[in-house]
């Protein structure tokens, strides 16, 4: 089971990654997914629920795209005993849109039940994406600040589409208020990917 998790080596992050960027197709809905939206929705609401409705300002609509741009290798190894393959990346990533900047971040991709070379999943990702110069366009106004976000994602195979979450855990400068969530979508062929969500500023 170690060798083959040695293609990671083998076929370079640039494949890796590409690969994922251009081969993902629609991803169903799976108790993973199930388990990452719960997860997301939780951290929402342990951010949010100290928060007294009356004084925070009317959610807006935020959508844009972002494009990863480089990948860094960490690890790749074997989950124990288990068939499952534990990736960790160095991304970074450039957002455009209502919410701008370029964000890095480290994150863990579980593949379950893992056959080399890409074979098994599904497959599942977490991570935290800081944005360290950030602009937040709300009804024509942009703020800017640092970000720092909780990342979720999952997909069913390797050659699967891929979907997540992303939840605003903390700001600086003009976004030290800004709360926000939504979700992303990266499908098959496509340049870069989707993200949607709502953010509203708590006084």
């Amino acid at each position: 089971m170690v060798s083959g998790l040695n293609c990671f080596s083998l076929i370079g992050t640039e494949l890796l990654i590409n690969k994922i960027r251009k081969e993902v197709k629609k991803l169903k809905r799976s108790v993973v997914l199930g388990t990452v939206l719960a997860l997301s929705l939780a951290v929402t609401f342990l951010l949010t629920v100290s928060m007294p409705a009356a004084y925070a300002t009317t959610p807006t609509t935020v959508t844009g795209k972002f494009y990863s741009k480089a990948f860094t290798n960490i690890e790749g190894r074997q989950a124990g005993e288990s068939d499952n393959a534990i990736v960790t990346l160095s991304v970074t990533a450039l957002w455009t849109g209502d919410i701008a900047g370029i964000s890095t971040s480290e994150s863990r991709w579980i593949w379950h039940n893992y056959v080399p070379p890409y074979g098994g999943g599904p497959i599942n990702a977490h991570g935290v994406n800081t944005m360290a110069s950030a602009a937040v366009k709300i009804d024509g106004v942009t703020y800017s600040g640092s970000l720092t976000m909780l990342f979720l994602g999952v997909m069913e195979g390797f050659t699967s589409e891929m979907e997540g979450t992303w939840v605003i855990i903390s700001g600086t400068g003009g976004l030290v208020n800004l709360h926000g969530q939504g979700t992303w979508y990266h499908a098959l062929g496509m340049v870069g990917s989707d993200y949607t969500g709502q953010v509203h500023f708590d006084p």
